[in-house]
């Protein structure tokens, strides 16, 4: 067609020289369809990508997990005791118990009734229950213990 053997690879400029062949140089781009219109714009159409190579060390950095915190601090029950402290403190689930934990303000009356609640707890360690009100503390949901 237009001499350019597309079996082989030529090795001179008789590929260009035929491409070129009949007209101007924009003459094999015209007849695919193509005008003027449809090169590429190097200010428009080009996109640069910068690619920052340096030695700094790349850190994700997850923010706190905040859901199930509270939760955790009563992990060091079972089950059996997870149930009665749910029926002392008339909660539906820990997490629930938590949700009120969060809302109430922190003040000794609160951390008292925890302590209590705890205490009545059938079976509970003074070592759970220690486990228990400083993870509390340590979260701010109740206030160190009051005197």
């Amino acid at each position: 067609m237009n001499g350019i053997d597309i079996i082989q690879i030529p090795q001179d400029d008789t590929a260009t020289g035929a491409a070129n062949e009949g007209g101007a140089a924009d003459a094999a781009n015209t007849q695919n369809g193509n005008g003027l219109e449809d090169r590429i714009n190097f200010e428009r159409d080009l996109v640069n990508i910068c690619v920052n190579v340096n030695a700094n060390e790349q850190v994700k950095v997850s923010p706190p997990e905040e859901d199930g915190a509270c939760e955790d601090c009563f992990s060091v029950l079972d089950s059996t005791q997870i149930g009665r402290l749910l029926s002392i403190v008339d909660a539906t689930s820990i997490g629930a118990y938590c949700d009120r934990l969060l809302s109430t303000p922190n003040s000794c009356p609160e951390t008292d009734n925890v302590f209590f609640a705890l205490q009545d707890v059938p079976g509970i360690t003074g070592a759970q229950i220690t486990d228990i009100l400083g993870c509390l503390i340590d979260m701010h949901l109740i206030d160190e213990i009051c005197g």
